[in-house]
């Protein structure tokens, strides 16, 4: 039993350590890199394929960090393309992937794949990833907060994380409180953990002008206060 105990422990610290890899992505960015950690992702438990066509939260999310790191490196399409038809059974979840991508060899990918005529039909309302991150802030919700975050940790892009703070702002009168909340807090955790991303804020806070300044670091201030 200790044995297995140890090796299930194990096991566990080799899966975080994969997840561990995503937010820290931007840092060293490779394309076959993230193919390579998108592969053994999918082979955890967490996200193995199981048939059902349904995504979890976390397993939408990874979507969107890899549709982003491929719409990033849109020569890498094909290449993606061919290495994970053999991975993602049914192929499905890889149209998905394409259609979130929406690079310009993604069509040339869904032509190829074998899936079902329901799956083919839903495409088109299926939004890229651009589509999210692109959201007019006034009416961003959570799924769109994730979907900057992804692209962030994918492309290391500043203004994913500056749109997520101009939410913050734009929303600080508590219109619309569980997204600000959500952002609120995934920004400062965000920026504990990861100095870039702080470093990011600082800078930004620097463009605002005083009074929308003052507001972005009360909202912040807020969170320790209530700690």
């Amino acid at each position: 039993m200790v044995a297995t105990l140890a090796a299930s422990a194990a096991e566990d610290d080799a899966q975080e350590a994969l997840f561990a890899q995503v937010p820290t992505y931007f840092r060293q960015p490779d394309p076959q890199r993230a193919l390579d950690l998108f592969v053994q992702l999918l082979e955890t438990p967490l996200f193995k394929a199981d048939g059902s066509g349904q995504f979890s939260s976390g397993k939408f999310n990874l979507f969107l960090w890899a549709a982003q790191v491929l719409n990033h490196n849109p020569q890498e399409t094909m290449h993606w393309c061919e290495t994970l038809k053999s991975r993602l059974a049914p192929q499905d979840d890889l149209a998905t992937l394409m259609t979130f991508a929406a690079t310009s060899d993604s069509g040339k990918c869904l032509q190829q794949l074998d899936i079902s005529a329901k799956t083919r039909a839903s495409l088109p309302e299926i939004p890229s990833v651009k589509a999210f991150t692109d959201e007019n802030i006034a009416i961003m919700g959570a799924t769109h907060l994730d979907a900057l975050w992804a692209s962030f940790y994918a492309s290391g892009d500043a203004a994913y994380v500056e749109k997520i703070a101009a939410f913050i702002v734009a929303h600080a009168d508590g219109n619309d409180p569980l997204t600000l909340g959500a952002a609120r807090w995934s920004l400062d955790s965000n920026m504990r953990q990861y100095p870039e991303i702080a470093a990011i804020i600082g800078k930004y806070k620097e463009t605002l002008p005083a009074d929308k300044r003052a507001v972005l670091q009360k909202q912040l201030d807020s969170l320790n206060t209530a700690q």
